[in-house]
């Protein structure tokens, strides 16, 4: 199984990606509101695989 983090700055669009991916090839083990909080988060729990949206308030996706 592959822990996922998911990065949105969307609470909705965090929680229906969360619905989608929590199964039995994927644990969401974290999300996000922004790249800044991303990073800090990623350093924490090393999450296999990261959804990332490219618009976002802070630091996008990009950054």
């Amino acid at each position: 199984m592959l822990t996922l983090m998911i990065v949105d700055d969307s609470n909705i669009i965090r929680r229906k990606i969360e619905r989608c991916n929590d199964s039995e090839k994927f644990h969401v083990i974290a999300m996000a509101a922004n790249g800044a909080e991303a990073l800090e988060r990623f350093v924490a729990v090393r999450p296999q695989v990261v959804t990332m949206d490219l618009t976002m308030p802070e630091m996008d996706g990009i950054a």
